[in-house]
């Protein structure tokens, strides 16, 4: 979510995190090994149930630090012990607070939030390499119903998974996406922490989602792609691929120029990401009516009620318990 200059968060000795770590590192969730037993997952199925709530497809179930994997085949790998602890490690600290079904988080002090209310953003990097569709399933499969990604062309207009104005953190190539094919990019890897896997277009993400439970996608237009490409030509390139699951997708990024050019294309929900709460105040950004505000956590006021009428409001990065708690409690959704 960050623009493209700022690719990493760090800790307080200043060694970077990618944005999985800080999650984890904010939370310390990811040392609580608890286990939750089956009681306490049933007694959550059936609250789902009474919300008119749509039961996870499968729970994820390994309390360690490594992508969650069924115990046992059949319906009964479904029911299997989990704990939460595998919530913050698939998701990073940008989230969107919906009032919606409530979970237990295995940790000391038990943190009521939605498990729904936490965006994966660019699909599951603690584990995964970002912006791949192995980390998007994974996220999905581990409970996610919010993903984040990030969109750039190619030089012959395919629209890929990225995030960098470069190809040097991910790929340890030179040079930009842009400036290449898709005949040379699609034989690139994207680096993760446990391995690398091959860049993904758009409509393969389109295709995963056709076949996934329901989500909601939010894809971010990259300035980068913009400046190099056109408005034009990467709208039609991005609305073509998202056409079959339209109505599962948000189109955001931090230019208001595409996101004009993409409200007079019809009713597309769209949502303005800024790095200063001051700039969602701005008349040009009420003018666009956007479904969505995205914000950068520093900036927010540190008190009064947050919020701004007719759109839903999600910050990043938050890395706190207690202030996602807070920030909840003054109106962010």
């Amino acid at each position: 979510m960050h623009d493209d200059g700022e690719q990493q968060g760090q800790d307080g000795d200043g060694n970077e995190l990618d944005s999985g770590q800080m999650l984890g590192h904010g939370l310390g969730l990811a040392e609580n090994r608890r286990e939750y037993n089956r009681v306490a997952v049933t007694e959550w199925q059936r609250t789902a149930r009474r919300q008119g709530k749509r039961i996870l497809a499968r729970l994820p179930l390994s309390a360690m630090d490594i992508p969650c994997r069924p115990q046992g085949r059949g319906r009964q790998a479904d029911r299997d012990v989990f704990t939460a602890a595998e919530y913050p490690a698939l998701a990073t600290a940008v989230f969107c607070l919906t009032k919606s079904m409530i979970l237990p988080w295995a940790r000391r002090e038990r943190m009521a939030m939605a498990a729904e209310s936490l965006i994966a953003h660019r699909g599951y990097p603690r584990h995964y390499p970002e912006n791949s569709l192995a980390g998007i399933e994974a996220a999905i499969r581990a409970g996610a119903r919010y993903i984040e990604v990030d969109v750039q062309l190619s030089a012959d207009g395919v629209a890929v998974l990225f995030h960098d104005r470069d190809l040097r953190r991910l790929c340890g190539r030179d040079g930009a996406l842009h400036e290449r094919n898709w005949r040379e990019l699609r034989g690139f890897f994207v680096q993760g922490p446990q391995g690398r896997e091959p860049l993904a277009r758009l409509r393969d993400l389109t295709g995963l989602l056709q076949s996934a439970p329901p989500v909601t996608v939010f894809v971010e237009l990259k300035r980068i792609a913009l400046e190099q490409l056109g408005v034009a030509r990467v709208l039609e390139t991005v609305l073509a691929d998202l056409r079959p699951v339209r109505a599962q997708c948000v189109i955001i990024s931090y230019s208001l120029p595409a996101l004009a050019a993409l409200r007079e294309r019809g009713r597309w929900p769209l949502g303005v990401v800024a790095d200063d709460w001051r700039e969602l105040k701005q008349p040009s950004v009420q003018a666009l009516r956007p479904e969505y505000l995205f914000c950068d956590l520093g900036s927010l006021p540190g008190e009064g009620r947050l919020g701004i009428p007719g759109a839903r409001l999600a910050v990043y990065e938050c890395t706190d318990a207690a202030v996602a708690r807070a920030l909840l409690a003054r109106g962010v959704d």
